[in-house]
């Protein structure tokens, strides 16, 4: 008999995982607009080059 997982199981031992290694929880990250916006904040604050827009 083969035991398996619920799929929110294995999301939060992923979480877990990423947080042993640094990585931080971001709750309020939830869509790939939120996404970018995080992304493109973090990189121009660490690299003082500013992004443009092409859309």
């Amino acid at each position: 008999m083969t035991v398996t997982m619920p799929e929110s199981k294995h999301e939060e031992d992923l979480v877990t995982k990423l947080q042993d290694l640094k990585y931080e929880y971001r709750p309020e990250i939830r869509d790939r607009a939120t996404l970018e916006a995080n992304f493109r904040n973090r990189f121009v604050a660490l690299t003082r080059v500013k992004l443009m827009n092409f859309e």
